[in-house]
């Protein structure tokens, strides 16, 4: 598996997989996450792109916090924000919103 993100990664298979194809995996992270159902949607030789269609809220928050602790320092310190904090009106909850 290579570039995870919240919404998918690539991964390599011993066979070609193929488009639209939906399946279940386990992310193999310091605390496993269960993807209950991705798809692919495009394959290259061995490898695909997966797109996460469910994840419950419990797996995509230890996702989450996977990705934040292993985003490099490197990647950001020179460049703007990617990200700000803004409110929200639905119960006064802080949210991250992507800048771009």
């Amino acid at each position: 598996m290579s570039d995870l993100s919240e919404t998918g990664c690539r991964v390599q298979s011993r066979h070609p997989l193929k488009i639209g194809t939906s399946l279940a995996l386990v992310a193999e992270l310091p605390q496993p996450v269960l993807i209950t159902e991705a798809r692919v949607v495009w394959v290259m030789g061995r490898w695909s792109g997966l797109e996460f269609l469910h994840v419950s809220p419990t797996e995509r928050t230890r996702l989450r916090h996977f990705l934040w602790r292993h985003i490099s320092r490197a990647m950001v310190s020179d460049h703007p924000p990617l990200f700000t904090l803004v409110s929200s009106s639905h119960q006064n909850r802080k949210m991250l919103k992507a800048i771009f």
